[in-house]
């Protein structure tokens, strides 16, 4: 059988990645879980800015833009460098998060390259709607791609227990800037609204979602 395969993905604009030692330390962990050496790893060796910058200008040529934001995404398993697909970011819309419970026992603590879960969810709703994966115990976590802070009258708080630590949520966290907490459907239903947080869409310009009588339930 085949190593597992993994997913890093980071922003680059103007030559500079977006929190590069926080992507390092994630795929670190990584190898280190999926029984790997870090040292000598042929990602770790391509996540240092100058050959970040060059391999952007290589695979887009001519078509490269200093002020572009792009997006960085590496498949990778504990002994090789696989893939990298390197494209302008572009921002979806969403419009509503859509409830949904999660199967017993599902982990997704490192970023996989298989998202067939994902996926199947993702299928049966609408383009501009967006899962938000609820425990059994009626804890939430996270949506199919980014965590979530909810704003609340007690500040910026987000799960405690979320389906993938992503670089943006560690980041804030370590700043002092939001919590963690154990928050539930009831917490959910308190806010004022919800932010959209991931490795390309920071606090400060993630999407915040209307407070949550806009926020549907899975039948």
């Amino acid at each position: 059988m085949p190593p597992c395969r993994y997913l890093e993905t980071l922003g680059l604009r103007g030559g500079q990645p977006h929190e590069l030692e926080l992507h390092r330390d994630r795929v670190r962990r990584t190898l280190l879980h999926a029984g790997g050496t870090p040292e000598g790893h042929p990602l770790l060796e391509e996540l240092v800015p100058e050959r970040l910058v060059a391999r952007l200008r290589a695979e887009l040529g001519e078509g490269y833009r200093a002020d572009q934001l792009y997006r960085l995404s590496y498949s990778y398993d504990r002994e090789a460098l696989h893939e990298l697909r390197c494209l302008p970011y572009v921002p979806r819309r969403l419009e509503r998060l859509c409830l949904w419970e999660l199967p017993e026992g599902f982990d997704y603590s490192y970023k996989s390259a298989d998202r067939s879960f994902f996926d199947t969810v993702q299928a049966e709703l609408p383009p501009e709607e967006l899962p938000l994966f609820v425990r059994s115990d009626g804890s939430l976590s996270d949506t199919s791609y980014t965590n979530i802070v909810l704003w609340t009258a007690a500040g910026y708080r987000t799960p405690e227990r979320p389906l993938l630590e992503g670089t943006e949520r560690r980041r804030l966290l370590e700043a002092g800037r939001i919590s963690a907490a154990p928050l539930t459907l009831m917490d959910l239903s308190a806010c004022r609204g919800v932010y959209l947080i991931n490795a390309m869409m920071p606090l400060e310009s993630a999407p915040l979602l209307p407070p949550p009588e806009l926020v549907i339930r899975r039948v």
